[in-house]
């Protein structure tokens, strides 16, 4: 039985098809910043471009594959509008695509939002999109998205031509690490090579996941996973992977405000770390609430479940709080300690093994054990619904709870708080 096409987008800055034997694009579109939609035209079917060298990569190891260009980024600047990366998931949706190369991505997070649901209703359509992640090995999205492969070079040179390695344990949520310095003739007699990055090690998991869909057109993305990980280069073992993984800097200084909540109280109607997070995000600040409940984690939102980072799932390490700062990129860390029905609690237990600014401290009764913590912290703030004792312990540092309103008062509180060290510093 003959094996049915498989129609692959790169979304780039357009496709030059005179180049290393591209030929013929099935379509080839752009889309302007003005999110118009038309017909690429007037161009060099010879010129350079990144685009270009992806759709090469493409038909060098999936010859069969049918292409077509989705041109979003500017041939001079390579920079896109998250506005027409949506608008192009969506033509692709519309227009029959089955396979998506994206050798591009944003690690700005106000991002996020606009462009998951696109990504989403790509993936419900059943379009497999493959990513590259960003050459810093941060968060990007769409490639940490789950329902998309993301993609990241081999830079251990571990890898040889033509091969992939299977990582499901990515702090990024990148799962597959993949050979980048691939070999291309521009043209009859010359020869060229690609250079060690994220951008070119993307095509080559796109043309392993033409190959799979050629031979089960109807493969579910779960099982796509497996035929990759079956795929997966035996010698790239987990020592490779680790010394790729943000590991290799085990010792790096954490140069931003760090927040801890203490938090002993069920019966708040809103969530602090959730809530303060929220506020952060919302003023343009890349806040990350680190949680210690797996099912909370929101990572298109700033939670992150401490879990996914730690090998000692029960408590909040230096190296869980590094892999966050690391992978991440943030301007402010939240880290919550769930305490909530605890009536005793060992100061050790709890204390972090990393100095934070600020610590927050939510309970409807007063102990002397928390004051003394709160004594000793650079700045300790009291989230209460009753506690009216505590006075002449903080003084002005006491918030009495009552609604939503509140946090936005402690909110401000905690950049004033801010705004004076920063002040002292100077």
């Amino acid at each position: 039985m003959d094996k049915l096409p498989v129609n692959i987008a790169v979304i780039d800055d357009g496709i030059s098809e005179g180049l290393y034997g591209i030929g013929k694009l099935e379509q080839n579109i752009q889309i302007t910043p003005e999110l118009r939609i038309c017909q690429r035209t007037g161009y060099d079917l010879t010129a350079s471009s990144h685009g270009t060298t992806c759709a090469a990569i493409i038909r060098k190891y999936a010859p069969e594959a049918v292409l077509s260009s989705v041109k979003i980024l500017g041939e001079n600047t390579m920079r896109g509008m998250k506005e027409q990366l949506v608008e192009a998931l969506d033509w692709c949706v519309k227009n029959n695509i089955k396979l998506i190369n994206l050798s591009l991505g944003t690690i700005d997070f106000k991002d996020f939002n606009l462009i998951k649901p696109a990504v989403d209703l790509a993936c419900e359509s059943g379009i497999v999109i493959v990513a590259a992640c960003n050459n810093r090995d941060i968060y990007t999205c769409p490639a940490s998205l789950p329902n998309v492969i993301g993609v990241k070079c081999d830079t251990t040179d571990t890898l040889g031509e033509g091969d992939i390695a299977y990582n499901s344990a990515d702090s990024a949520g990148i799962e597959i690490t993949a050979y980048s310095k691939h070999k291309l003739t521009k043209s009859p007699g010359i020869i060229t090579a690609t250079g060690v990055c994220n951008s070119y090690a993307a095509p080559l998991v796109t043309a392993c996941v033409h190959n799979i869909l050629r031979e089960k057109p109807c493969i579910t993305f779960k099982n796509l996973l497996k035929e990759l990980e079956k795929k997966s280069c035996s010698n790239f073992n987990e020592k490779a992977i680790c010394r790729q993984d943000i590991h290799k800097s085990p010792k790096i200084d954490i140069d931003i405000p760090i927040l801890a909540v203490y938090n002993f109280e069920n019966g708040f109607e809103y969530d602090v770390e959730r809530e303060l997070c929220r506020l952060f995000r919302k003023d343009g600040y890349n806040a990350i609430y680190a949680c210690n409940d797996k099912y909370e984690e929101e990572i298109i939102n700033g939670i992150v479940s401490i879990n996914s980072c730690e090998d000692d799932k029960s408590s909040i390490s230096i190296e869980g709080i590094t892999r966050i700062y690391t992978v991440y990129d943030p301007d402010i860390i939240i880290a919550g300690i769930n305490l909530r029905g605890r009536n005793t609690f060992c100061r050790k237990e709890i204390e972090l093994p990393f100095e934070t600014d600020i610590k927050i401290f939510t309970s409807d009764i007063f102990r002397r054990d928390i004051a003394e913590m709160m004594k000793e912290s650079k700045a300790a703030l009291l989230l209460t619904r009753s506690c009216t004792d505590a006075s002449e312990w903080l003084g002005s540092n006491i918030f009495k709870y009552s609604n939503e309103a509140t946090i936005s008062e402690l909110y401000c509180h905690i950049l004033k708080l801010f705004e004076k060290d920063e002040k002292s510093r100077a």
